[in-house]
């Protein structure tokens, strides 16, 4: 799968589930622990925010409020 497959992906996860380690990540993804970080910098690039949790139970979460509508087509 290409970089932009997995960081579609692993933006869907994202918005799935509520809080997201990073190695769960990586193991969704079949990708190491530091492209988890880099699709990271590509979603808030192209405006998603991601909030970044630290401790022992860390990892990503989603800002639903930047997600981008859907809009109704007729």
């Amino acid at each position: 799968m290409n970089r932009s497959a997995l960081t579609i992906k692993m933006l869907n996860y994202l918005k799935a589930k509520d809080l997201v380690s990073r190695e769960e990540l990586a193991e969704y993804l079949e990708t190491n622990i530091r492209n988890v970080s880099e699709f990271k910098k590509e979603l808030e690039t192209a405006g998603y925010m991601i909030e970044s949790v630290s401790g022992k139970y860390g990892g990503y979460r989603l800002d639903e409020n930047s997600l981008i509508p859907t809009i109704a087509l007729d």
